[in-house]
């Protein structure tokens, strides 16, 4: 093909104006595909609803398409991705003025986005990719309903794009073929390091202060991933240990686990140092990155790392677990990776007592997750399919 490709990018989660950041990374990299080959989204956007059925077409911004489906049984439509794409097929051309057929398709997350690409690009003839950003995409492999529903939609398809090696390897190990690794896309912009403003800046707002600073989701199926009690366990040891050390936690994010964290918080005495800061911008995340000392990040599982990419691009050293998805990429000038468990943790951050350091700009590599940089190698991609 001597013209650019025509692809068309499938989505079951994108950003909107309720849920502003949700997925924030499948913008990113179509935004970067966007920039080398004509690129449309459609944003399969399926929630609850208090009717049976009740659904509409509308175009969102330049090149992005949602069909938005509300039904109160929400949660068998999105486990029923091949109903959903025979009528997207059927109605989309017709109902979205501006939707291109494409040479193409681009489906993001395997189940159900997968799914989605491998109906339609059957259903127009043309190949398809399917980008993975899930980290519980190899356990689906198993999954008594849905494991084989997905595993064919990843072995029909030209491309199983890794966002991670990590994660690349993790579905090699099912057995899943022509797998390669294209990286999310990191927006720097927010978290530029903290040499690069102006002269003198604090490395914390009261350096008799030590600032720790968390960023994670509270939502409860992340329970078990988000160990965020292992901070509170933290905190508490150098209450009753180390009193004299003055520590101040902050956590941003937001979630239904939140007030039973408050709680324990409470009971041991730990409220007057941890402020709860809830969901915030890009801006003001980067912003408290550059005036902590440390960023912790308890969690058992990773598919990318993102918000621990942006912390150290700031310049802030981190404590995370030694778990494979951060393995691959780590050097020893980020910081400190533990064991799984609240004690190995500890010992993490008390490595940083009397070493309050910053991660050196240019230890960090940037270049490999610029907007460029990804929108080149999905264009090699989409070049050797179509």
């Amino acid at each position: 093909m001597s013209r650019v490709p025509r692809v068309l990018w499938l989505t079951p989660w994108y950003p909107d104006a309720t849920h502003p950041y949700r997925a924030a990374y499948i913008r990113a990299q179509f935004r970067a595909a966007a920039g080398q080959v004509e690129a449309q989204l459609l944003f399969v956007d399926v929630e609850r609803g208090s009717g049976w059925w009740r659904s509409r077409w509308i175009t969102t911004e330049p090149n992005v398409f949602t069909w938005e489906v509300r039904s109160v049984f929400w949660k068998y439509l999105r486990h029923a991705p091949g109903f959903l794409a025979l009528l997207v097929a059927r109605q989309a051309f017709q109902k979205l003025p501006g939707l291109n057929r494409p040479d193409l398709v681009h489906g993001n997350i395997g189940f159900p986005g997968g799914v989605l690409a491998q109906v339609l690009a059957r259903r127009w003839s043309v190949p398809y990719v399917v980008t993975e950003h899930w980290s519980k995409a190899q356990s689906w492999l198993g999954h008594p309903l849905f494991g084989a529903r997905l595993r064919r939609a990843y072995d029909d398809a030209q491309r199983v794009l890794a966002v991670s090696e990590h994660l690349a390897n993790d579905l090699r190990a099912e057995g899943i073929k022509k797998v390669a690794v294209v990286p999310n896309v990191v927006d720097f912009g927010p978290y530029a390091h903290r040499a690069e403003f102006a002269e003198g800046i604090a490395a914390t707002n009261d350096p008799a202060v030590w600032h720790w600073l968390s960023v994670a989701s509270l939502i409860p199926s992340n329970a078990a991933i988000k160990r965020v009690e292992w901070i509170l366990d933290a905190l508490a040891w150098y209450r009753t240990h180390r009193p004299e050390v003055a520590i101040f936690w902050t956590h941003v994010g937001y979630g239904a686990r939140r007030p039973a964290l408050e709680k324990r918080a409470r009971e041991r005495g730990l409220e007057p140092f941890i402020h709860w800061a809830g969901t915030q911008t890009p801006e003001a995340i980067g912003d408290l990155m550059r005036t902590s000392d440390l960023f912790l990040h308890p969690t058992t599982q990773e598919t990318f790392g993102l918000v621990v990419r942006e912390a150290l691009a700031t310049g802030l050293p981190v404590v995370s677990a030694k778990i494979p998805a951060n393995v691959s990429w780590w050097k020893s000038e980020f910081g400190v990776l533990t064991a799984l468990n609240s004690e190995s943790f500890l010992a993490g951050i008390q490595s940083f007592e009397d070493n309050r350091t910053h991660v050196r700009a240019e230890v960090f590599d940037r270049n490999s997750f610029t907007p460029e940089a990804v929108g080149n190698e999905l264009l090699s991609v989409y070049r050797e399919v179509v």
